[in-house]
């Protein structure tokens, strides 16, 4: 007699993913080659291979540069998580085949350190296996910042509780008020740190307007008039700023009441609670220049902050879940127990979030009380606690642990008497869930487009009939609008990674700083969910700062270390602000200079700010003199630098154009028009020069959609 036992071959790696890229650092418009080397360690091949690229956001392809083997290869296919999918096909036993492409870095690419993860994955040729390899990366740095050199001026400073009265920062009685928020006319923003201090760097060397914003003062505060800079009201203060200065501007709030240092001492306290510090110290030297905590993309859209504390608008999180109340011994309820057979503690038809079950029960202390589940007799060893009141003829057991089935239950509570005889016969039914099998991702259906306010989302467990599961699972979040406000417990993997505990976890979305129709995503092993939230325009929003200045040569030529040679009028403001039910964003500055589209003046460049944590901010850029934004409902109007959406790959494009969106129940069209052929986003120290560098076709510069 013969026999054949199959073994299924076992290895300890069996496929795997090595990265690598040319170089370290870009510039925006610069690329990167990638070469990735995939490997089967396997002694059988691999087919179906397919490698799953996560590129950094705000790059794209440069298109026709992805090889195989030195082989030119289709580009790859874009998921709608904007995964690239590579097709490799057959991987032959121990084969190592290299895969290379380009990626270039465009106008919305974050500025730092840019990961590119990637992973294989194919199936075990014989066994239909399916196989994943580990996560391989590579990291590139974005940095576009200027050289020793540079004549863009530093701005520090903080915002105090003036005790004394006397405009100046005294000691640790004056408290820093952290969480304010500090606009300039170019739309620049700062959001103080948990010491109440701020930074803005990369600023041109000529007049600037800073204006605190009071909707984010505590309540009852206002900024004292204490600099000749000020405005006769305080709070608004002109600042002249020469050629590579570092300026102190410190804005001391009037008052020092009790009230006001307890509002001060419970934002420190929010601050504190919140992940982590990125203050850099003398110790941190040599560094490299850093751009706040960048966290939203760059895009027409700013840069959006969202440490700021609101005086009276921001939503708060819901508050958590009330604790159950102390189970009372039995001994001590016992008392208060009829002798009439019933369940304790339970509703018949009750809806559980768990398999698990404890449950109390009474009855006559004369009978001999039992419980069966779906048919068993529930056994002793479930028993926790049994009491027994004789003058009241009461008895009462407290079974714990019980194990349910998916779906219906029926537990019965049965009495016999000391002759065997049922006297008592009383059943109920419980419904228990399944396995985890899916999750639901609830948000409010609208939310206030206003830059760093709190939205309260919640992440529920299901099974697979959807009821809420008592289970936990690591869930991957992402959002298109909007940031995460939560730690990331695995930052190497792509999207923010989240940990539900006993089925439910509640979190915060801060909003983005312009309205726009936002969309969720939550992925976990058991399923995915995804819900729609429209930011609609905040017509509580009210930012104005401007400034007018005249220049004139006196006797002859001037050099002045404040201007670019602007001689004569000139101006720039910078305004956000409802006008009837419309937000109008505004930023005009008649010094505009060539620059790069989406890029000027967003305060990343320059060199490191030592001993604050402030974050930094934009809004309303744009490569012209004119930025202009109508949103309404859920249409908007746009004249100015604007990026068009990744997933129209033809027109992926920065340019400076007028952009239009209108909504309804039905319908989304819209519309942009350029004056010249989209722009490439390439950044140079005079100009912005045009370029169509991923087709040399023309592209129409009027596109409807």
């Amino acid at each position: 007699m013969q026999g054949d036992v199959p073994v299924d071959p076992s290895y300890g790696i069996p496929i795997a993913v090595e990265k690598q890229v040319d170089r370290q650092q870009v510039g925006t418009g610069g690329h990167a080659v990638y070469t990735l080397s995939l490997r089967n360690e396997m002694t059988v091949a691999l087919t179906g291979a397919q490698l799953l690229d996560t590129p950094p956001f705000g790059t794209r392809i440069v298109a026709g540069s992805a090889t195989l083997d030195g082989q030119r290869i289709d580009d790859p296919a874009r998921r709608d998580d904007g995964v690239h999918a590579f097709e490799i096909g057959l991987i032959a036993p121990g084969a190592v085949r290299e895969l290379r492409y380009a990626l270039r870095f465009g106008p919305a690419a974050r500025a730092g350190d840019n990961r590119n993860i990637a992973r294989l994955q194919g199936r075990q040729v014989g066994t239909g296996r399916p196989l994943v390899s580990a996560a391989a990366q590579a990291v590139v740095r974005l940095d576009d910042r200027g050289g020793v050199f540079a004549e863009q001026a530093t701005i520090t400073g903080s915002v105090f509780l003036d005790c004394d009265g006397d405009g100046l920062r005294g000691g640790a009685d004056e408290m820093g008020v952290p969480g304010v928020r500090i606009a300039t006319q170019g739309g620049l923003f700062a959001v103080t740190d948990i010491d109440g201090q701020y930074s803005l760097r990369n600023l041109p060397p000529h007049l600037h307007a800073l204006s605190p914003s009071r909707s984010t003062l505590p309540a009852g505060a206002a900024i004292a008039h204490s600099r000749s800079g000020d405005t006769r009201s305080g709070g608004t203060r002109m600042v002249a700023l020469k050629r590579g200065e570092l300026r102190a501007e410190h804005f001391a709030v009037a008052g020092c009441d009790a009230v006001l240092r307890a509002e001060v001492a419970e934002r420190v306290a929010t601050f504190a609670a919140r992940q982590g510090r990125a203050t850099l110290e003398v110790s941190d030297l040599p560094s490299v220049s850093r751009a706040g905590d960048a966290r939203a993309p760059v895009t027409e859209a700013g840069r959006a902050t969202a440490s700021q504390i609101y005086r009276r608008t921001e939503p708060v999180a819901p508050p958590p879940a009330a604790a159950p109340a102390p189970r009372i011994a039995l001994s001590d309820a016992i008392r208060d127990y009829d002798q009439a057979p019933a369940f304790l503690d339970i509703e018949d038809g009750a809806r559980l979030d768990r398999r698990v079950v404890s449950l109390r029960v009474k009855g006559p202390a004369d009978l001999d009380l039992a419980l069966r589940l779906n048919g068993a007799p529930v056994p002793f060893d479930r028993i926790g606690e049994k009491t027994t009141w004789a003058a009241g003829n009461v008895q009462a057991i407290d079974y714990v642990a019980l194990e349910l089935e998916e779906g219906r239950n029926e537990l019965v509570l049965v009495g016999v008497d000391p002759f065997g005889n049922e006297r008592a016969n009383l059943a109920i039914a419980l419904h228990a869930p399944g396995a985890p099998a899916g999750l639901v991702i609830e948000a409010p259906e609208t939310a206030p487009a206003s830059a760093g306010a709190a939205i309260p989302v919640s992440l529920q467990l299901t099974d697979r009939a959807g009821h809420p599961v008592m289970s936990s699972a690591v869930v991957s979040l992402r959002a298109t609008l909007g940031e995460w406000d939560a730690t990331d417990l695995q930052p190497d993997e792509p999207g923010l990674q989240v940990f539900v505990a006993e089925g439910r976890a509640e979190l915060i979305l801060r909003a983005p700083q312009v309205p726009g129709r936002g969309r969720l995503f939550a992925t976990a092993d058991i399923g995915a969910a995804q819900t729609d939230i429209v930011f609609v325009p905040d017509l509580a929003a009210r930012d104005l700062v401007g400034v007018i200045e005249a220049t004139a040569p006196l006797g002859g030529e001037l050099v002045s270390p404040f201007e670019h040679g602007h001689d004569g009028l000139s101006g720039e403001v910078y305004l956000r602000g409802a006008v009837g039910d419309t937000l109008v964003t505004l930023h005009y500055d008649s010094r505009a200079e060539a620059q790069g589209l989406l890029g000027g003046g967003t305060g990343d460049d320059g060199f490191p700010v030592f001993g604050d944590a402030s974050e930094q901010g934009f809004d309303a850029r744009s490569s012209t003199g004119l930025y202009l934004r109508l949103d309404r409902a859920g249409s908007s109007f746009v004249h100015g630098d604007i990026a068009t959406a990744p997933s129209l790959e033809a027109f992926a494009w920065a340019a400076a154009a007028a952009s239009s969106t209108a909504r309804n129940t039905r319908s989304k069209p819209n519309m942009w028009r350029s004056r010249s052929l989209p722009r490439a986003p390439v950044r140079a120290s005079a100009a912005s020069r045009s370029q169509a560098a991923a087709s040399p076709d023309p592209i129409p510069s009027t596109c409807p959609t």
